[in-house]
């Protein structure tokens, strides 16, 4: 929602005067929302430890690490809404889109066949397999495996798509090339 306020405050007349790519300018929005996320992340960690979770080191550290860096594929995209949809509709739209990505992305509950098929296609199922792999060494919840290689290009490929996506909602909307 940030962004969109930017957008209707002005802020994006006067990015127009900086020497910055519209890619530039989204991979440093998305660092900066990282920066954001390592708290929350740190924050869960702790009370996972505090609360009993059990686990190896390798196990806290990948999960842990996996969460930080999917912030980036979900800023990103979370950045392209906000590039592109009027600031009174922007704060509703994330927190539905990103709900129903997790669903079919395989968060809620265990899925299996065709919706698990449509699901490994999607951001969310590429970022919580890779989160769980180190417990469940790339096997979903109904037992469906999946390769590093698919996960890292699936979250690669939706990082990517996500940035440029939102690198042109940008160029409309400031005017820069």
């Amino acid at each position: 929602m940030g962004i969109a306020i930017e957008k209707s405050s002005g802020w994006m007349r006067t990015m127009r005067l900086m020497p910055i790519s519209s890619v530039g300018y989204v991979l440093s929005k998305v660092a900066s929302a990282m920066l954001s996320a390592v708290l929350p992340v740190v924050v869960v960690g702790l009370l996972g430890w505090g609360t009993g979770a059990e686990g190896n080191l390798r196990v806290w550290i990948l999960g842990l690490l996996t969460a930080w860096g999917g912030s980036a594929v979900f800023a990103a995209f979370g950045l392209g809404i906000g590039l592109t949809l009027r600031a009174e509709i922007v704060t509703s739209i994330p927190g539905l889109t990103t709900t129903a990505l997790a669903f079919i992305g395989n968060l809620f509950l265990p899925l299996s066949g065709r919706v698990l098929q449509v699901g490994r296609w999607t951001p969310m199922f590429g970022v919580s397999d890779i989160a769980r792999r180190a417990l469940t060494d790339g096997c979903s919840l109904s037992g469906v495996h999946s390769s590093l290689t698919f996960v890292l290009l699936d979250v690669g490929g939706w990082f990517v798509l996500f940035v440029l996506l939102a690198a042109r909602a940008y160029t409309k909307s400031s005017g820069r090339a």
